[in-house]
């Protein structure tokens, strides 16, 4: 199943534009705002690992393994879970941490926090 409408939202890509290109079987939801919008598109069940701030719905953190707390990530943590997608908040770092995402061979979508 892939993301769509997500894709369309506001974000910086470091993937393909067309989201059936992007393997969306293992996906890494960096930030609660992340987690909530996959959970609300239903694709809750894709998701393998969240971080800490993930609190909806109340069972994120509970069933999912826990990568941390997205300000201060590592890339051990997240690319442990054999992500095939990894999608983040644009807060999320260490910035170097960030950079070692984006340049890993799995897709990294960062999702822009300004409210719309």
């Amino acid at each position: 199943m892939g993301l769509p409408a997500l894709a369309d939202g506001p974000t910086t890509r470091t993937t393909p534009r067309n989201s059936a290109e992007v393997d969306t079987s293992r996906i890494v939801a960096i930030g609660g705002d992340v987690t909530e919008i996959i959970y609300k598109l239903g694709a809750g069940k894709n998701i393998v690992a969240v971080d800490a701030t993930s609190q909806f719905p109340p069972d994120a953190l509970k069933t999912k393994q826990n990568v941390g707390y997205m300000r201060a990530l590592s890339s051990e943590g997240v690319l442990s879970t054999r992500p095939s997608l990894i999608i983040a908040s644009d807060g999320a770092g260490p910035p170097e941490v960030t950079r070692a995402h984006k340049s890993a061979a799995i897709p990294y979508v960062t999702v822009d926090g300004k409210a719309t």
